[in-house]
């Protein structure tokens, strides 16, 4: 693996505190119900979210999608970094080309659910997007999201918490992409031209999901003395 210098001062989010797996998640079937596992813990949730974007391939802004799961205990696992391109020749439009790749995707890893971001261009993908996630076959929700926060403080809410705690995982595919190096190389105030789409797409997994604690049980009365007395 080639690794390049990054400024000392750049290194915000440290791509070494990712805890990084090779399985596949696991589902099957008890009682009736579906359960899907992943490192041998149960999953509890899961999702994408698209940062959309139509410029020709390899100019611009890169169209992302992560796709995450999280269990019970408050890991996230990021599976799955897509970078979607389009065939400017095909008849197709490229909307529908993303559209399409998304929706095989979601149904690949039974994703409930893809969040796509509205701002500007993706106010009309939804419902294009849900077309084809029936022409596709997956049981997947859209959901429209528009963000009302800077992208730097996205980010750095999203991922410096899970980095902290550890609870960031990310399949080795992840760091086959230019995600490691984009993760590396930026930084708040970093200027325009600066990649960070793939950490946006991330984030946004990372803030639809709910703040997971292990359960503790509680401690038998009389365990510890009170100190208030009486």
């Amino acid at each position: 693996m080639l690794l390049q210098a990054v400024a000392e001062a750049a290194a915000r989010l440290d791509p070494a505190l990712v805890v990084r797996y090779a399985e596949e998640p696991e589902y099957r079937e008890a009682g009736g119900r579906a359960q899907l596992s992943l490192l041998g813990r149960r999953l509890v949730s899961g999702g994408g979210f698209w940062d959309p974007a139509y410029g020709r391939p390899g100019t611009g802004d890169a169209s992302v999608l992560a796709a995450a799961y999280a269990d019970g205990e408050g890991n996230h696992y990021l599976h799955r970094l897509a970078y979607l391109a389009h065939d400017p020749d095909s008849p197709v439009d490229p909307a529908t080309q993303q559209c399409r790749a998304v929706a095989a995707l979601a149904r690949e890893l039974l994703l409930p659910a893809v969040r796509v971001e509205t701002n500007g261009i993706g106010r009309f993908l939804p419902a294009l997007l849900k077309r084809e996630m029936g022409r596709a076959g997956a049981p997947c929700a859209v959901v429209e999201h528009t963000s009302r926060q800077s992208k730097p403080l996205r980010i750095l809410g999203a991922l410096e918490p899970a980095l902290a705690a550890r609870r960031l995982h990310a399949h080795e595919a992840v760091f086959r992409t230019p995600f490691p190096a984009e993760m590396a190389a930026w930084r708040p105030d970093a200027p325009n031209g600066v990649r960070d789409d793939a950490l946006d797409a991330l984030a946004g997994c990372l803030l639809a999901e709910p703040v997971r604690l292990p359960l503790v049980p509680p401690a038998p009365r009389g365990a510890v003395a009170g100190w208030r007395g009486g």
